[in-house]
């Protein structure tokens, strides 16, 4: 019997991060989506429900913030992985409402990514390191 592999959502509206992003998840996680900007974000989960969102903060239409909440009053409880290249601590900390599990700096994606989403699965919280 074949196991079934925890499903992804990732929203990243650079194409290459996106590629890279779904690269790096492909081997461990099924892709359910791969989706440009936050409102297509609102929409696939919705439709899809993935047990991982991981959310470019910054996105044209909605951004991965305003994309969680409104995932959140839709009452989809998929566990949520923050991607960005912002460092600032306080952004990081504004990020962790309930369901947020992690925070990924762009420049670790090859190294956080896929712990990061491991972690979020199990209900743990990751943080890259942040360069201060």
């Amino acid at each position: 019997m074949k196991k079934t592999r925890p499903t992804v959502l990732i929203a990243e509206d650079h194409a290459g991060i996106l590629e890279k992003v779904s690269n790096l998840l492909c081997e461990e996680f099924d892709i359910v989506s791969a989706v440009m900007n936050g409102e297509e974000a609102v929409v696939d989960a919705g439709r899809l429900n993935p047990r991982v969102l991981v959310l470019d903060i910054t996105m044209p239409r909605l951004s991965g913030i305003q994309a969680a909440q409104q995932i959140r009053k839709n009452g989809i409880s998929s566990k949520i992985v923050f991607i960005s290249a912002n460092e600032d601590p306080e952004v990081v900390s504004e990020v962790f409402e309930p369901g947020t599990c992690g925070y990924v700096i762009k420049s670790k994606l090859n190294s956080d990514l896929v712990f990061a989403v491991e972690e979020a699965l199990a209900g743990r919280a990751f943080v890259s390191e942040l360069a201060l």
